[in-house]
């Protein structure tokens, strides 16, 4: 069945990410994934193959496996990242607007959490390999300092998600990045009982004194590091 005007209103979200989810088609430093958050399974489904068959630039169109922590679905879209890019987004978001009713499409880029309106005039979606190395870089080691600001730590972001954190005669400690969003999200997306045996809280209790005023707590293996809407889910190494 093809689709007409307004027959997937109300089941897109307006704010759809870039390069927050890896490719299956590529390096991600050469292809993009847009992901478009949708309220129900099958409209999810009749998204993907109208994507999947409009538009010749598109390496790829899928759904998630099931749903997210929000309970919705994910429709990823992977294009080759090149100059035209913005150009190409901008073009099926044309064509999505007709779909959906939504005029304003906005944009979340890598693990921002603010959103932006979508022009093709953007300049933070980079557009070449260099360009996304360079950025990630960038980007992992600033928002590092931004979270760790309630203590003394340095702390340096390194390859693999692995940040080395060193103290003045404190030591230095390694921990491997396993996931980070909003509070919310991460609350919503790991359940399990927090750990409250005698290695556990005095694991905390040394972090807490290492890395300052944060809200430390463990489920299972992976350790909690809250700074008011951001969560990074870490561990040990």
């Amino acid at each position: 069945m093809s689709l007409k005007n307004n027959d997937l209103k109300d089941f897109v979200n307006e704010i759809f990410t870039v390069d927050s989810f890896k490719s299956k088609m590529g390096k991600d430093s050469e292809v993009a994934v847009l992901a478009f958050e949708v309220m129900d399974k099958e409209p999810a489904k009749d998204l993907v193959n109208f994507i999947e068959k409009g538009y010749p630039f598109v390496l790829d169109a899928d759904l998630s496996a099931g749903e997210n922590a929000k309970g919705k679905y994910q429709v990823f879209v992977e294009m080759e990242r090149n100059r035209r890019l913005p150009e190409r987004i901008a073009t099926m978001l044309e064509d999505l607007t007709k779909l959906t009713g939504n005029s304003d499409w906005k944009y979340r880029y890598y693990k921002n959490v603010e959103s932006k309106t979508f022009t093709e005039d953007c300049t933070d979606i980079p557009l070449n390999a260099d360009a996304y190395e360079s950025y990630l870089n960038e980007y992992n080691q600033s928002e590092l300092d931004r979270f760790f600001n309630k203590g003394v730590t340095e702390q340096k972001w390194l390859e693999d998600s692995i940040i080395e954190f060193k103290k003045h005669a404190g030591g230095n400690i390694k921990m491997k990045v396993v996931d980070e969003g909003t509070t919310e999200d991460m609350v919503l997306k790991y359940t399990g009982a927090i750990k409250m045996d005698e290695d556990s809280t005095s694991e905390n209790f040394f972090l807490t004194k290492y890395f300052g005023n944060y809200n430390i707590y463990k489920i299972e293996e992976n350790l909690f590091f809250t700074n008011g809407v951001r969560t990074k889910v870490m561990q040990r190494i």
